[in-house]
């Protein structure tokens, strides 16, 4: 009985020590208020209990592993990607932390065997040390901590997972072959098998999920290479045309029916571009960027969203670094995403308005785009995949643009709420 109750307390706190450490890595707390979130925590609490009480092979903790990475990944609402790292490193630093422990028991305090076994193996009092050291390890190496985080969000090291996850999945389906009457080991196996199998083929479906979301943006890119071209000589021709219509005005204008005439399609043409975006976008530097915002602009409009632009005449002098081919792309995609979640968030509102305003700050070209907005933002959570106010399906642009900002040091974001206006920053350094 006592042993029972021991494990379940051990197994609660592990769970605690997991909250802990997933925290510390994603800055967000556990909604307890969710009664669903809470129905996955003793779900896991009750499956690492089991885990506790019947097996104590060294599969033990790929288990636990794979429990944690589908759990956390519905309680803390953070990517399979992200959950495969974030407990990956709290597996490694719960490791780390009982071999402190046990150095701490054998070597500086000279615990007998006999005494450690008896008082401290299997016991709540051990798991509590172990938390407390945790927590030691935080406060001294929180910033490693983030940095090898960040080191294992690369898409290779995730690649290796992959293959090692596979590769392990192979050696168990092998071991399971050869030792088919063992029926304990068989059942163990096989359900370590579809769990890690499980982990790798979600990794694999938000992998292809975020590919189509850049493949959506290069087509658009690819079929607006043209646009800037046409729309600069539209802009040739549109001025071309209003000098010459009022050159015929002037020339008759004793004669009311043909400047009445001219006036109307002037008029009807300053209604068209009351917002006055194709002449501000002259000041757009070229590379894809004037045409790509030429057909968001004019897609918004069209839906009814009143949409302001303010583009600064320096940003025309304003050279993108010589890198790659993909360097203007990917601002494009960037703002792609900006505009789209712009446009979504203002149609629910009663003003309908999008602002884009383009200068040049410190050197960097600065891009504001702000829009109204109706209902609650969470800033610190957009750059997650699945953040989203657009519905299932959706979620994937912002962790996107992170991505995005993350390989390449020169661009920077910010975002700000300001009277009821949601403010998103890009800043991209000459």
């Amino acid at each position: 009985m006592w042993e029972v109750i021991n494990l379940i307390l051990i197994s609660i706190i592990q769970i605690m020590i997991c909250n802990y450490i997933n925290k510390k890595q994603t800055q967000k707390q556990i909604d307890y208020k969710n009664s669903k979130k809470i129905i996955i925590e003793i779900i896991m609490i009750i499956l690492i209990f089991l885990l506790n009480y019947y097996i104590n092979t060294g599969i033990k903790p790929l288990l636990i592993y794979g429990i944690l990475v589908f759990g956390y990944k519905k309680i803390i609402d953070i990517t399979f990607k992200e959950s495969v790292i974030i407990n990956f490193i709290s597996i490694i630093i719960h490791g780390i932390a009982e071999l402190l422990e046990l150095f701490i028991f054998v070597i500086i305090l000279k615990i007998p065997e006999d005494i450690l076994v008896k008082y401290f193996q299997s016991k709540p009092i051990t798991s509590i040390l172990i938390f407390i050291i945790i927590w030691i390890i935080f406060k001294i190496g929180n910033k490693v901590i983030i940095k090898i985080k960040k080191i294992l969000e690369n898409e290779k090291i995730l690649n290796t997972f992959y293959i090692l996850g596979l590769l392990g999945i192979s050696i168990l389906f092998s071991k399971n072959l050869n030792n088919l009457n063992q029926d304990k080991d068989f059942i163990i196996n096989i359900i370590t098998i579809v769990i890690f199998l499980g982990i790798i083929i979600f990794l694999i479906k938000e992998k292809i999920d975020k590919h189509n979301v850049y493949k959506e943006y290069d087509n658009l890119f690819k079929y607006l290479e043209n646009t800037e071209s046409l729309l600069e000589k539209y802009q040739k021709y549109n001025h071309e045309n209003k000098n010459q219509l009022i050159y015929i005005k002037n020339l008759v204008p004793e004669n009311k029916e043909i400047t009445d005439f001219v006036d109307s399609i002037l008029e009807d043409e300053n209604k068209i571009h009351k917002n006055r975006w194709i002449k501000e976008l002259k000041n757009v530097p070229s590379g894809g960027l004037k045409g790509f915002l030429s057909y968001k602009i004019n897609y918004m409009i069209d839906k009814g969203i009143n949409v302001n632009i303010n583009v600064s005449p320096k940003v025309k002098k304003f050279k993108f670094k010589n890198k790659q081919d993909n360097f203007q792309k990917n601002i494009c995609r960037i703002l792609g995403v900006y505009l789209d979640n712009a446009y979504q968030a203002s149609k629910k509102t009663q003003k309908k308005e999008v602002t884009i305003e383009m200068l040049i700050e410190n050197e960097k070209l600065l891009i504001i785009i702000s829009n109204s907005y109706k209902g609650k933002i969470k800033i610190e959570e957009m750059d997650k995949i699945g953040y989203t106010t657009k519905g299932k399906g959706h979620g994937f642009g912002l962790s996107l643009v992170n991505d995005i900002i993350n390989s390449d040091k020169s661009i920077t974001q910010e975002r700000k709420i300001i009277n009821n206006f949601f403010y998103q920053y890009l800043f991209i350094e000459n």
